[in-house]
């Protein structure tokens, strides 16, 4: 299996064109895009992973604390310096440096934007998703973010939390529903996903945003591969199938270790029952449960 990391966009992209076998998005298909596939596709969650907020900040003795007003007011630029009454009221007993906060933006809209837009909604000073994107900016992906914030002092972005643990970036405690700042860890994530996510929603659901206990991290993403749901021709189907149970299971854990939580435990039976009713070659006759 070779592996390029091109953005949810590109990878349905290249499915629907054939140009690959399968790909991964943390968003799900648009009515239109499943319409395209001959088959329908098969859109399989693997792991819940997180949209972190990361900065370069050296010298803080602790992780910042965030809500969703004032990331509202960094993005839209009405909070322009680190040492923001708006910000010191949060961190209360951290030195927040007399700096110009420089707001990283990706190139397009993704998955990842669009999933912490459901986050910034909760504020009523949020009205867009476009101010964490830019046409006219010139970073691409998760890596380009994660390299830009890393570059310049006073940097801020949104990221996927794995691609910031790898850097070494650190990340917000962001503002949860029962008003708790909570970091993101494994552990955070899992309590997010055991608290909101379904099997009947799974399928449709971007992530999840909203959580109230007091240990989970508001901001969560499902990582998903897709594939069209005939799967081609059988040793190609085979390899897939062996990957998706292998990703469902040892997997899971494996992917703990860079910063993402496995499925809930029902919803991952779940889904290694839909691999089951795979055929290699075939249109299923009914969608699978």
């Amino acid at each position: 299996i070779n592996y390029f990391s091109v953005g949810s966009h590109e990878g349905i992209r290249l499915l629907l064109a054939d140009s690959v076998d399968f790909g991964a998005a943390d968003r799900p298909f648009t009515r239109d895009e499943r319409a395209r596939a001959r088959c329908g596709p098969i859109e399989l969650p693997t792991v819940v992973g997180a949209v972190a907020v990361a900065y370069r900040l050296p010298g803080l003795a602790q992780p910042l604390r965030l809500d969703a007003d004032v990331l509202a007011d960094i993005f839209s630029g009405r909070i322009q310096r680190w040492d923001d009454a708006a910000l010191r009221a949060l961190n209360p007993g951290v030195a927040l440096p007399a700096l110009p906060i420089v707001v990283v933006r990706r190139a397009r809209s993704t998955g990842t934007s669009a999933l912490f837009a459901r986050y910034l909604a909760s504020s009523a000073r949020w009205r867009a998703d476009s101010a964490l994107t830019a046409a006219s900016a010139q970073v691409e992906g998760n890596e380009g973010v994660t390299a830009a914030i890393g570059a310049q002092t006073g940097a801020i972005g949104v990221v996927e939390f794995t691609y910031a643990k790898q850097a070494g970036l650190d990340v917000a405690a962001l503002r949860n529903a029962s008003g708790a700042y909570v970091a993101p860890s494994p552990a955070a994530i899992g309590a997010a996903a055991e608290e909101l996510l379904t099997s009947a929603s799974i399928d449709t659901a971007l992530g999840a945003v909203g959580a109230r206990a007091a240990p989970a991290y508001p901001a969560v993403a499902l990582t998903r591969i897709s594939a069209d749901a005939a799967l081609g021709d059988e040793l190609r189907a085979a390899h897939f199938l062996a990957f998706a149970r292998w990703a469902l299971s040892d997997g899971a854990a494996v992917a703990a270790e860079l910063g993402y939580a496995p499925l809930p435990a029902r919803i991952a039976d779940d889904q290694r029952r839909r691999l089951d009713l795979l055929r290699p070659g075939r249109c299923p006759a009914t969608r699978a449960p």
